[in-house]
């Protein structure tokens, strides 16, 4: 995987600075605005309960990597709560691995992190005081 990465970067720079091709490397995928938490400085948890079906993620996913993303960033509100009948994250994380992707997820990590992503971010704004200020008390469940 290594170096077909390196391989594409090779190119993606040949293309964005020798022939002034810009595409998007990397992309942020928002599949849900459901969240778990009410932190004081996001606007999710106040937005409409609004989430993607399998088939837009699948679809964006399509679109995003014939544009030349390699990287997705799956996020939301709370990817974890992301449900579609049968599917679940796991299932968007699956279609961006048939299509290459390296993928990443950005959590408040409330809940387990199963799931075969690349990376996973895990939001902690400070210690115990200043996590639990903004975030609600949460901290000792993202930390255990």
């Amino acid at each position: 995987m290594i170096p077909a990465w390196y391989a594409y970067l090779s190119s993606y720079y040949v293309k964005s600075r020798l022939f002034n091709i810009k595409r998007p490397l990397l992309a942020g995928l928002k599949i849900t605005h459901l969240c778990n938490l009410k932190c004081r400085h996001c606007p999710f948890w106040k937005k409409e309960r609004m989430s993607l079906s399998f088939l837009q993620a699948k679809n964006s996913l399509k679109a995003l990597y014939d544009r030349g993303t390699r990287l997705v960033i799956i996020e939301g509100g709370e990817p974890f709560l992301w449900k579609d009948n049968d599917y679940d994250l796991r299932d968007v994380v699956a279609e961006a691995k048939k299509l290459f992707f390296s993928v990443g997820i950005t959590t408040n990590g409330t809940f387990p992190l199963e799931v075969s992503s690349d990376i996973i971010w895990v939001s902690v704004d400070g210690l115990r005081k200043t996590h639990d200020l903004l975030r609600g008390e949460s901290f000792d469940r993202i930390m255990t």
